[in-house]
């Protein structure tokens, strides 16, 4: 089992180095493996690509997911009409109004009840952390 899930694996991996090494027609092989094994969606944008490079693509916009196209579009990579935008900005507003589920807090002891009595750990480089990087951030 081991080795089938390794083999799977492996195979976007050579699909992505083909790619890389211009060898598209090996790429697009290899995706549409991997559409077989994960699912179209996963490897879509990959063999739409190959086929643009073939020569062969169809002459259809490459489909984003709605928040990729949200982000395209204020970049200015791609223009959406109103539809587009209107159900993009709507699929972001089901995003975001979901919130996390409210858990009960457990008390937790912050030293350990079989911490060595006397150790004292040096204390840690001043530098960013994740909390001081999003205050400065917002």
């Amino acid at each position: 089992m081991e080795m089938i899930l390794s083999k799977n694996i492996n195979i976007l991996k050579e699909a992505n180095q083909a790619f890389r090494d211009k060898r598209y027609e090996k790429a697009l092989e290899m995706y549409e493996q991997a559409a077989h094994l994960y699912g179209k969606r996963i490897v879509e944008i990959n063999i739409q690509v190959c086929l643009k490079y073939l020569g062969r693509e169809k002459h259809t916009r490459l489909k984003f997911d709605e928040i990729t196209q949200l982000l395209l579009e204020n970049s200015d990579k791609i223009k959406l009409n109103e539809k587009e935008r209107t159900q993009a900005l709507m699929h972001y507003e089901e995003l975001t109004s979901k919130k996390s589920e409210t858990l009960p807090v457990k008390p937790v002891n912050p030293v350990p009840s079989d911490w060595p009595e006397g150790l004292e750990l040096a204390p840690l480089p001043d530098g960013p952390n994740d909390y001081d990087w999003y205050v400065t951030y917002r």
